[in-house]
């Protein structure tokens, strides 16, 4: 099995689409990113997905990681945030306005 780190780093130059959920009635909008690279921050706690300059998404290592063929989830229950990763098909284009409902495909 790859890990985040090795999946997202084939998906450098690519296009992704990135969602985080929480305890919230309302998903955050879906984004689409180009990911520029992906690296471990200084201390190690976080994935950092870089993109448009020097912006970056961190994903702490702590999370619980699901990988599919193009997706990540990554849920932080810590924080109480899931962090989904699309690679090539906008998540808005899966049969639904949002992935929110999706949120019950994985066992996190």
């Amino acid at each position: 099995m790859h890990s985040p780190l090795s999946i997202l780093n084939a998906w450098k130059h690519k296009k992704i689409s990135v969602q985080l959920l929480t305890g919230e009635s309302t998903p955050s909008p879906v984004v689409n990113i180009i990911v520029n690279d992906v690296a471990y921050c200084p201390d190690g706690t976080h994935i950092r997905v870089y993109f448009a300059d020097k912006n970056f998404i961190g994903i702490p290592v702590s999370a619980k990681f699901t990988c599919y063929n193009h997706m990540i989830q990554a849920k932080d229950i810590d924080a109480e945030i899931m962090y989904l990763l699309k690679q090539g098909v906008d998540l808005r284009d899966e049969n639904t306005n949002t992935v929110h409902n999706r949120q019950g495909d994985a066992n996190l």
